[in-house]
């Protein structure tokens, strides 16, 4: 049985408060944005190495301009982050300035940041589109993914999205406001924020659920599923090959026998861990997507320290799959580790 919601119970709702401001000002700055800091300084170190390393290795294949772009990318990402966090603690050290940091990180460099991200999640799943063709249509591939058309690709990524995301950030203006007089001070003091109105706000939640959700999410799909087909047909034609030996004089040794190649399984491995880390990482994104989406905008407004926190919390994932790559090319990419010790590490 369904009870209806009172007038009595609506206040209670709108009155809740979730996350005090002294406790989310402790939690800020004593955990979230300290790791922030240390994530976003590894990432803009990670990706300035993958910057350098990838310019030294062979550009003549349409995928290095793929992984160069999303290592900018990514670094943007970082910096970012790296700048959001600097003006946190601004605010919090800052609290009698007449700029307020808070509408300054949150709004129109935190639109830019998760643009960067999800046109990361994009170029991720362009990448491993083109390494599903290699393997599945090899003698296709060169037709298909042609520099020029590569790179009107990566175009298009970045253009759609800033198409969705410039024109909020245009109408998220600065403005000086007035603060509100108290008693014992009559003087009427002004702030440079954000100006945002319920008209922003629902299109920040439209385009949030559209670029999240729709975009975003689609950009997990396309990866998830070039990387099973992918792996799928890797595993077939090393099944074929093993059933071709066994035809032969080695019989008995090779049945039952894997025949993935040393390069066929290190790209096996590189494919699936980059759609892990992506993948996992995304998810306290779309988790806090969804509890916007559906928490009514009053008890939104009232509880504006839980939700700046649990996007903070969101932000470390972020920086994590910012600087994920690094790794995982260098563990799983011989001729990047290779290069790494022949630039870093040779006497």
């Amino acid at each position: 049985m369904i009870v209806p919601l009172n007038e009595s119970t609506n206040d209670f709702m709108e009155d809740l408060l979730l996350l005090s401001d002294e406790l989310a000002k402790i939690l800020g700055l004593s955990l979230v944005i300290p790791i922030n800091c240390i994530v976003s300084l590894t990432g803009i170190l990670a990706n300035v190495l993958n910057v350098i390393i990838l310019s030294k290795l062979d550009f003549n294949q349409s995928m290095s301009y793929g992984t160069m772009t999303l290592s900018l990318t990514d670094l943007t990402v970082s910096c970012l982050q790296l700048t959001s966090e600097i003006l946190y603690i601004l605010h919090y050290v800052l609290d009698d300035s007449v700029i307020d940091f808070m509408s300054l990180s949150t709004l129109p460099i935190g639109w830019m940041r998760y643009t960067g991200l999800n046109i990361s999640g994009w170029i991720t799943a362009l990448i491993a589109t083109e390494r599903c063709f290699c393997v599945v249509i090899p003698f296709h591939v060169k037709r298909l993914c042609t520099r020029p058309l590569y790179i009107t690709a990566l175009v298009a990524i970045y253009c759609v999205y800033f198409g969705f995301v410039i024109p909020v950030i245009i109408l998220e203006r600065f403005t000086w406001q007035p603060l509100p007089a108290d008693n014992y001070n009559a003087t009427v003091h002004y702030v440079l924020t954000v100006a945002v109105d319920d008209t922003i706000v629902t299109l920040e939640k439209l385009l949030d659920s559209v670029c999240v959700f729709g975009f975003a999410l689609l950009s997990q799909i396309v990866l998830l599923v070039s990387t099973i087909c992918m792996v799928s047909a890797l595993r077939e034609t090393a099944r074929v090959r093993t059933s071709t030996d066994s035809c032969s004089t080695h019989r008995e040794s090779t049945l039952g026998r894997s025949s993935l190649s040393v390069k066929e399984k290190r790209l096996i491995r590189v494919a699936v861990w980059l759609a892990v880390v992506m993948f996992v990482c995304s998810i306290p994104r779309y988790i806090c997507v969804a509890f916007f989406a559906v928490i009514p905008t009053e008890i939104a407004e009232r509880n504006i320290s839980l939700t700046n926190f649990l996007v903070d919390v969101s932000d470390i994932f972020i920086n994590i799959n910012s600087f994920s790559t690094f790794i995982v090319y260098f563990s799983l990419h011989e001729n990047f580790k290779n290069m790494f010790y022949k630039l870093f590490c040779s006497a």
